[in-house]
């Protein structure tokens, strides 16, 4: 019985270890690009907008190595050339912001008109009541 209890035991820990492999990977990209990131930017702008801007930047690549891309939706395509037309006239934070929206909501959109229709049902009609 202590033998099947030791393994039991080396069988959880093994499988505990495979299943955190992956988590510490991804907090990986996020924390080595984040300070890269702050650096780089920090020396032409403020913490606030660098902290705004790095941790969208480094989130973004941190998703791209969990979930990678399998197909091509209207957001991706119009997120990048929504900020450089806002980037001629506003700042960044004000444009990813708006971009950030727009993009969404044409994506939303667009998925909504490919969703499947259905025939409208009616509602029950009631008798009225008279009081």
């Amino acid at each position: 019985m202590a033998k099947f209890a030791a393994a039991l035991l080396v069988l959880c820990l093994v499988f505990v270890a495979a299943v955190q492999v992956p988590q510490v990977h991804a907090a990986d990209v996020y924390g080595n690009c984040l300070p890269v990131c702050l650096k780089e930017c920090e020396k032409e702008n403020g913490y606030t907008f660098c902290e705004m801007k790095c941790d969208t930047d480094c989130f973004n690549k941190e998703i791209e190595v969990q979930l990678p891309k399998v197909h091509a939706d209207v957001y991706s395509d119009c997120l990048p050339d929504c900020l450089k037309a806002c980037e001629k006239n506003n700042g960044y934070t004000h444009c990813e912001m708006k971009c950030d929206t727009d993009c969404f909501n044409k994506d939303f959109d667009s998925r909504l008109s490919k969703a499947p229709t259905e025939a409208p049902t009616e509602a029950p009609t009631q008798a009225p009541t008279s009081n």
